[in-house]
């Protein structure tokens, strides 16, 4: 589950999603809800915007929705295991669905520490590695790097910041910016994606000349460990004050999830049948070969919730095509 919206202790109740207004074959979607203080923690209304209805227009194309999606595991009568996502199961394979192995982002989903695994061919049975066979080979899913995700500091990202005037007390102005860096050129654009103002970085001082409506601000502070902290004042004025931000990390939350897990190869000790699985839990009479390959997620319900090979239900005595 991804979040699209949030409105703090506000309340947003009555949900609805309205499907004429989709576009694109459903990728644009838009739902709306009623926006009000009443049976919540607000601590005071919003003006002119209590209690109306709000209405989103979402992008499903968006990378930050995209999900896992499930892996699944394929069998037959002779032949080594197989995986395969829904796009290739479909039709004749589905009747060799054993179960749902695990859950991976789908090969379109490169974003963020993703790495594509392959499958490359071994001896006549296919093995997953994170090298391309080929140099116009396709992944079969995206997944997480092997190991913890560090949480390095960068640079380019989002900033969220906030200044003060001069003297000023209390929290001061919350903003965001995205800086953009090209050697010692630096960008700055709202989230949105208007640019707003150009500097530099040097040794860890930077300066920007931001754009706020129409007036300009100088902007210096020094960058360190994905912190910055500095000095303000705004063009052909005395106004002053002070500046900080804090570097947001774009890796999503989610993927600090439990659910998240180690996938490596297995042997089962009877047979030597060699198999992939979520290492959290060794599954029985089997020893891991090699080392964990990547991080997916496992599986909430490994059997298929339906029959595959179903077919679909008359209605008023038709049946769909």
């Amino acid at each position: 589950m991804a979040r699209v919206a949030t409105h703090g202790a506000y309340n947003f109740y009555n949900l609805a999603q309205h499907a004429f207004f989709d576009q694109e074959g459903g990728r644009i979607v838009y739902f709306e809800g009623t926006y009000t203080d009443a049976f919540s923690d607000a601590k005071s209304r919003t003006p002119r915007y209590n209690y109306n209805q709000i209405m989103y227009r979402l992008d499903l194309a968006e990378e930050r929705l995209q999900l896992p999606v499930a892996v699944y595991r394929l069998g037959g009568a002779a032949g080594p295991e197989e995986l395969g996502l829904r796009a290739q199961v479909v039709g004749s394979d589905a009747a060799r669905i054993q179960e749902v192995a695990f859950f991976a982002l789908p090969p379109e989903a490169r974003r963020g520490r993703t790495v594509p695994v392959f499958v490359v061919a071994n001896g006549g049975a296919g093995e997953l590695s994170l090298t391309a066979p080929t140099a116009d080979a396709q992944p079969l899913f995206m997944a997480l790097p092997a190991g913890t995700l560090a949480r390095a500091a960068g640079f380019e990202g989002l900033w969220a910041c906030r200044a003060r005037g001069e003297g000023e007390a209390g929290e001061g102005l919350a903003f965001a910016l995205e800086l953009k860096r090209d050697g010692e050129r630096v960008e700055a654009t709202t989230p949105g994606g208007e640019r707003v103002g150009t500097g530099t970085l040097r040794a860890g001082q930077l300066n920007l000349r931001l754009r706020v409506a129409e007036d300009f601000f100088a902007c210096r502070a020094t960058v360190e460990a994905g912190r910055l902290a500095g000095a303000w004042q705004k063009e052909g004025s005395t106004e002053k004050g002070t500046w900080s931000a804090t570097w947001r990390d774009p890796t999503p939350p989610e993927w600090d999830s439990p659910a998240v897990v180690d996938l490596r190869r297995f042997r089962r000790s009877r047979t030597g049948e060699l198999f992939y699985a979520a290492a959290h839990a060794t599954p029985p009479e089997a020893e891991p070969v090699g080392p964990v390959l990547c991080r997916v997620w496992t599986a909430p319900q490994p059997r298929p919730p339906m029959d595959w090979r179903a077919q679909p239900l008359p209605i008023h005595g038709k049946t769909p095509p």
